[in-house]
């Protein structure tokens, strides 16, 4: 009840209203083609096409990501009856799945482009185009590699279980409040140095920290980022 969804909902308006304006205006260019591994209706492709089409193409996918989020935002994080709905560190991991995926499916959408490009620019001398081709497809195919390596090393982070045994309540009757939230414990965990703490309350510190937050001791867990929501802005032009 105390969290605040107007700054949320006016951004998600902002973001929408500026994806549908965006199409609008570049319509006879058809943009939503580039989503589905499809290029827009450009009749020469020189190089300023080719990075105009792969700069939009990004800014597109990027407002469709924040759009995700910020209705991931709304989703309730407990229900009338005070279970919840979507854990903060679940949510965190859908933070990370959108993100993850988000980078890696920009990075698919720019071969298209960057053949057309590739193709169209050299057509006189089919030896050098095809060599041009060959060496882009060469050094895509490792990129791919290395992109689906790392995708599925920072998903396994993502959505891991925190290593930590649960305690049960009535062995904290000496001390019954969380250090982090001053109530009582609601799912408490121990961490490796014996300090206990609500599984949200310490889930949400460790999203960017990995070490305790009392003692600051190093803890046996995996850090994996874009789980507080960050976009990155980093530019995949090939």
């Amino acid at each position: 009840s105390s969290r605040n969804f107007c700054p949320v909902i006016r951004v998600l308006i902002i973001l929408i209203v500026s994806l549908i304006l965006f199409l609008y205006l570049f319509r006879q260019d058809k943009f939503y083609l580039c989503l589905i591994f499809s290029r827009p209706s450009y009749t020469n492709w020189n190089l300023w096409t080719l990075l105009w089409v792969i700069y939009s193409t990004f800014c597109i996918v990027k407002m469709i990501v924040m759009i995700l989020k910020g209705l991931l935002i709304l989703y309730p994080l407990s229900s009338d009856k005070g279970k919840m709905c979507l854990t903060y560190r679940k949510r965190g991991s859908y933070y990370s799945l959108i993100e993850y995926l988000s980078q890696f499916y920009i990075s698919l959408l720019t071969i298209r482009p960057w053949i057309h490009f590739i193709m169209d620019n050299n057509q006189g001398n089919i030896l050098f185009s095809s060599f041009i081709l060959f060496f882009y497809s060469t050094v895509k195919f490792y990129n791919i590699y290395k992109s689906l390596f790392i995708l599925r090393k920072s998903l396994n982070e993502s959505f891991q279980t925190l290593p930590f045994p649960s305690v049960p309540i009535n062995e904290l009757r000496d001390n019954n409040s969380c250090p982090i939230c001053q109530s009582e414990y609601q799912d408490p965990i121990i961490l490796t140095c014996k300090h206990v703490f609500c599984e949200e309350c310490v889930s949400s510190w460790l999203d960017r920290n990995a070490s305790c937050p009392l003692c600051r001791c190093k803890l046996p867990i995996g850090q994996s980022n874009y789980r507080d929501g960050f976009t990155s802005g980093y530019l995949i032009w090939y």
